[in-house]
């Protein structure tokens, strides 16, 4: 992964995922993210050169963010450590659980595919 000028990192909130797998390897790049709730949006000028990384969620109102500022943001990278998109993994989960990834992740699928001709989405 290529490293940005400034690194956001965008999660729920605190997580394991970000724990055990980003913040690790972003420290052994040497990079020092600005970590973001779902609800922290930052200023559009703070997005030039910037990468962000999307934990497990893209929530709408960062999608919109990015959307505005594709000609600002170096890169957008999504990290997902479960196999919330295979079917058979998926109807074993609760039923709350299931709502959940349907309401924040495949809906995503559509606007992650839209991005990944633009940026890496992956990481």
């Amino acid at each position: 992964m290529p490293v940005a000028k400034r690194l956001f990192v965008v999660e729920e909130h605190k997580n394991p995922s970000t724990d055990y797998f980003i913040a690790p390897y972003l420290r052994e790049l040497g990079v020092s993210p600005v970590y973001c709730a779902f609800s922290q949006v930052p200023p559009p000028e703070q997005l030039q050169g910037a990468g962000v990384i999307f934990v497990r969620y893209v929530p709408a109102n960062w999608s919109a963010l990015v959307e505005r500022c594709r000609d600002r943001i170096a890169s957008v990278y999504f990290f997902m450590d479960d196999d919330l998109f295979d079917w058979r993994a998926f109807a074993a989960m609760p039923l709350r659980y299931q709502m959940k990834i349907l309401r924040l992740s495949w809906s995503g699928r559509k606007w992650l595919a839209s991005v990944s001709g633009v940026f890496a989405t992956s990481v």
